[in-house]
């Protein structure tokens, strides 16, 4: 695979993982849901970007871009010990990371994820010069905070990051202690927001059930539930559904009839706290 097809791919991957999420913009009236908690809750002068605009002296019109350094924006977010600001910071990391990883951010302008302008990659390079391995270590630290106080999405950035940042481990150490407290906290907090009707939670927890990464064995019951739930949002919402009825049926098949009835009636009740939400 050449570098064009490998960037082609690492797009369509995080496209993937993000696409659930749109749902969280088509179901609000006001502004995007994703910006007002995953924007850094701070001064105007670094809220919307590490830069800001610092006018010259004043015989002069002209103006100059200054770079607020990462260390200052993730000290600013941690100080106000909230949990949104938190998982502000972890975002902000981890988005160097994956900068410095593979020269671009496959979600940049997430909803309406584009490729980065020249500019849009120096302007990254030069902020994710201060990364540190403090940071480093540190984000998972702000995201189990974020994620233990149910801020959106990071239950699925939490389960995605793996046992201390490390998916491998799931693989290599799967009967560690420390891999399986992981693994329950991991399940716990999606379960939380997917039974109170969150459309990232429900995809993900869905896919962990049908098909599983080895954080939760394969539960038809739970997929079953979980799919059915979504396809009740997705038809309420007037598009076509990833979870037709040959999935369904699929699934269905493999319980008893008592099961059966009971994934669907947590399925309408997921599906009523979704619809609660949405009228919010």
């Amino acid at each position: 695979m050449n570098k064009a097809q490998s960037k082609a791919a690492l797009l369509f991957f995080f496209a993937l993982i993000a696409g659930s999420a749109t749902f969280l913009f088509v179901t609000k009236n006001s502004t995007s849901n994703f910006e007002s908690q995953h924007q850094p809750q701070s001064p105007e002068t670094w809220k919307h970007s590490p830069f800001d605009k610092t006018h010259a002296a004043s015989t002069t019109s002209t103006s100059r871009l200054v770079l607020v350094s990462l260390s200052d924006q993730v000290d600013r977010l941690i100080a106000t010990h909230d949990p949104k600001d938190a998982y502000a910071a972890f975002l902000l990391i981890d988005g160097c990371i994956t900068f410095q990883k593979f020269g671009f951010v496959p979600y940049f302008g997430f909803p309406h994820v584009r490729e980065m302008t020249d500019d849009e990659i120096d302007q990254k390079e030069k902020l994710c010069r201060g990364l540190t391995e403090r940071m480093r270590t540190s984000r998972l630290d702000y995201l189990t905070f974020a994620a233990k106080n149910k801020v959106d999405a990071a239950d699925v950035s939490y389960f995605q990051a793996g046992p201390f940042g490390d998916n491998s481990a799931l693989k290599t150490r799967p009967n560690d202690p420390l891999v399986l407290e992981w693994k329950k906290q991991a399940i716990e907090q999606l379960a939380n927001r997917a039974n109170d009707g969150d459309y990232s939670s429900l995809s993900v927890l869905e896919r962990e059930y049908t098909e599983s990464t080895g954080v939760a064995e394969k539960n038809p019951l739970l997929a079953f539930t979980y799919a059915s739930a979504m396809r009740q949002i997705n038809d309420h919402i007037g598009i076509t559904s990833l979870y037709g009825d040959a999935l369904l049926s699929e699934l269905k098949n493999q319980l008893s009839i008592e099961e059966s009835k009971t994934a669907v009636a947590n399925a309408n009740a997921i599906y009523a706290n979704w619809l609660r939400h949405s009228r919010e």
